[in-house]
């Protein structure tokens, strides 16, 4: 089974919150410290303000039949030493930061969730290169490991940030 990472368009829209939904319903029930999972027109909202927002299109992974199967959209940050609230950011990010919003995959123990994984990854980190990011963050919950050998594998390293 192949996997197509795309531009996403507005027929995408149902099978996002769906899977967003899922995401999210998974990772509450994992640590009740994440939010619960938000409303299936919230998510539509989310969505809508994101694609109206970015300037980069969201992408979304589907299989060779056409399933949505992924989605994340792909950004830049540029800071600068000029505005103060940039330079406290330079203290943790480099000037050109590549972020990802809304990063989602199928649960882990579907088929293809490496898969979509690795294909959503490599197709967010071209984007990224393309951007001439100089680095590179995802936020992920911590307790959720299914995925954390596609961090590695895409050159990415968890960062924990603790409440004191």
């Amino acid at each position: 089974m192949g996997i197509i990472v795309e531009a996403a368009v507005e027929q995408d829209i149902p099978a996002l919150v769906e899977l967003i939904c899922a995401q999210e319903t998974r990772w509450h029930q994992m640590d009740a410290r994440l939010r619960p999972a938000r409303a299936a027109d919230e998510v539509e909202n989310m969505l809508a303000l994101q694609w109206n927002e970015f300037a980069a299109a969201p992408l979304v992974a589907r299989t060779s039949g056409g399933r949505v199967r992924g989605y994340a959209l792909p950004t830049l940050r540029e800071f600068s030493y000029e505005f103060v609230a940039d330079a406290q950011a330079l203290e943790v990010f480099e000037p050109r930061t590549g972020f990802v919003e809304s990063l989602t995959f199928p649960a882990p123990d579907e088929a293809d969730a490496v898969l979509v994984a690795s294909a959503l990854l490599e197709a967010v980190q071209r984007w990224w290169q393309e951007q001439g990011a100089q680095a590179e963050m995802c936020h992920w919950p911590a307790r959720d490991t299914c995925l954390d050998e596609r961090w590695r594998a895409a050159g990415l390293e968890a960062f924990l940030q603790r409440s004191v």
